[in-house]
């Protein structure tokens, strides 16, 4: 070998063993002082300084892959939470400590241990709870706890648990309520807590259960309407008992067949008015019965053919001045006449005369614009059976003139109005006393009270 190969050979040598100190100096002399010395305060759970030291040097540290020993500290710091060594408070501080040191990974892996905590925390927190039967506190807490928690399934259970425990409380109550049949009470109280507990089936069950025993209360009235045939009010009863309870099975049910029944009663009777051209009752008792009954085409079709036939209604018209004269509407009362006659409600006017026996009376009248339009006034005049025993006098004036004069009492019977109004402006109803009544010495030696209905007054073209 020469000189010049040896020397070559000395020079690689030379090189790879460089290269080699190198390596291994990367391998095992990459962790510098400053690393070395920030592992020693982690390890020996001094967090505080340790992030002390970090921000000191952080200019050495921050190339620095330091997740390893950090999370390694979350653990120590969670463990010791654990085993009760430290409080969570504590611990979570110990916990944000280190957050000022890691990377964004690092932080992830704590916070997982903080949040960890916390569900821990709400675990023990919903124990504690239950055992002072503090239950909507304990499900609240419960479900604080998170799904990576091994008390996770535990606190499921605890919720239903606890919703159960809490409901039974609260039917408890309820049933208290009921002892006095106060059903209206129980179901509002139970209603209150309605939003408070998600799985609350049973809360809605029994809910169901008193408005179900507190409908079939409340459906005497309307079951004793039923009876009597009074399918209006029996209709007006359903739709309140909707308002209040919803559209039950069982309202619905009885609607359905109350509807067929009011039906089978009322259009005979509609056909029965029309057959006699008698358009004004068939009117209004085609009217009554869709203000109760708004779906039924054979109601619509009687309505579509009756309508363009009748005369104007005076419930219909303008009534330009009255003084005790009241229209009566309220389907729930019985009107009826000193005969024994009852009346609909709707174009049912009551014309009354008061006298108190101390010279003060109380005299009614309507008038009414007519405006030569009309040829015909028809129409029914009655006592009511309300009415004490005095005699009263009803007039009707056209444009001043006496139309119409008839003297009533309890022994009258009803009186048939037709009346040719042809050319006429005005039209005016009145009562008033007997002539032989009007003097001071009569009228205040006695006390009575008249009133007189006024149906179905109709004006023909």
């Amino acid at each position: 070998m020469n000189n010049s190969d040896l020397k070559s050979k000395l020079i690689k040598a030379a090189l790879i063993s460089a290269v080699a100190v190198t390596v291994s100096g990367s391998m095992t002399g990459c962790e510098s002082k400053q690393v070395k010395e920030l592992k020693d305060l982690l390890e020996a759970g001094a967090y505080s300084e340790a992030v002390n030291y970090y921000m000191s040097n952080r200019d050495k540290l921050a190339d620095q892959n330091l997740d390893e020993v950090i999370n390694a500290s979350a653990d120590n710091i969670y463990n010791s939470y654990v085993a009760g060594s430290i409080e969570s408070d504590n611990a979570k501080s110990q916990l944000r400590n280190l957050e000022e040191i890691g990377s964004d990974e690092s932080d992830k892996y704590i916070e997982g241990k903080i949040a960890l905590i916390d569900s821990n925390g709400a675990y023990n927190d919903g124990l504690s709870y239950m055992e002072n039967e503090s239950y909507l506190n304990a499900i609240e807490e419960f479900k604080k706890v998170i799904e990576n928690d091994l008390n996770y399934a535990l606190a499921q259970s605890k919720i239903k648990e606890a919703e159960e425990l809490y409901m039974k409380g609260l039917i408890k109550t309820a049933e208290s309520y009921i002892e006095d049949n106060d059903y209206s009470q129980a179901i509002s109280y139970l209603t209150g807590f309605l939003s408070k507990i998600e799985n609350n089936q049973m809360l809605q069950d029994k809910i169901a259960e008193y408005k179900d025993k507190m409908l079939d209360a409340v459906l005497e009235d309307v079951n004793a309407f039923i009876k009597n045939g009074d399918y209006y009010n029996a209709l007006v009863g359903i739709a309140d008992l909707e308002d209040d309870y919803g559209d039950t099975k069982k309202l619905q049910d009885l609607k359905a067949s109350t509807e067929k029944s009011y039906l089978d009663t009322v259009l005979p009777i509609i056909d029965d008015y029309v057959k006699a051209k008698d358009y004004v009752n068939a009117y209004t008792v085609c009217v009554n019965a869709m203000e109760v009954i708004d779906n039924s085409e054979e109601l619509q079709k009687r309505y579509n053919e009756i309508e363009p036939l009748k005369p104007a209604l005076l419930n219909e018209m303008k009534i330009s001045e009255s003084e005790y004269f009241e229209q009566l509407t309220d389907h729930t009362e019985t009107y009826e006449d000193v005969t024994g006659n009852t009346y609909n409600p709707g174009n049912l006017y009551r014309l009354h005369l008061d006298n108190d026996g101390w010279g003060t009376s109380e005299t009614g009248y309507a008038k009414v614009y007519l405006n030569s339009q009309y040829t015909k006034l028809t129409g029914t005049l009655a006592m009511d059976d309300g009415s004490d025993t005095g005699d009263c006098i009803v007039t009707i004036l056209l444009d001043d003139k006496e139309a119409f004069k008839e003297t009533f009492s309890r022994t009258t019977e009803p009186k048939k109005v037709d009346i040719d109004v042809k050319g006429k402006q005005w039209m005016q109803i009145m009562i008033s006393y007997p002539e032989e009544s009007s003097d001071s010495s009569s009228s205040s030696s006695s006390t009575y009270k008249s009133d007189i209905f006024v149906y179905n007054f109709a004006f023909t073209k």
